[in-house]
């Protein structure tokens, strides 16, 4: 499989997104541990809510761990540059 996300062309606008298929997603998903029962997906759930666990498997799950890969990431710069500046920064919400 072709794990390589999808960016603009060299022509292109640049664009800080990548964009993936839903396989894309599932293929990342086989090297994490389901952390989430069927039961605890239905009080999590909202009114009206379709999802199932096979979508949180396949798609939440890798992308709940992208995010908290990027989260950590921003906490590394920050340390580094608390040291480089040898001051504390003050934290920020990540977004």
């Amino acid at each position: 499989m072709n794990r390589t996300p999808q960016r603009a062309s060299a022509d292109a606008a640049v664009s800080p997104f990548i964009e993936l298929k839903r396989s894309q997603w599932r293929e990342l998903r086989k090297s994490m541990p389901q952390v989430l029962s069927e039961s605890e997906l239905e009080q999590l759930r909202g009114i009206g809510d379709e999802i199932d666990l096979d979508e949180v498997s396949e798609v939440y799950l890798p992308l709940s761990r992208l995010i908290n890969l990027r989260v950590e990431a921003q906490r590394s710069l920050n340390q580094a540059t608390e040291t480089f500046i040898g001051e504390p920064m003050p934290p920020t919400p990540y977004i």
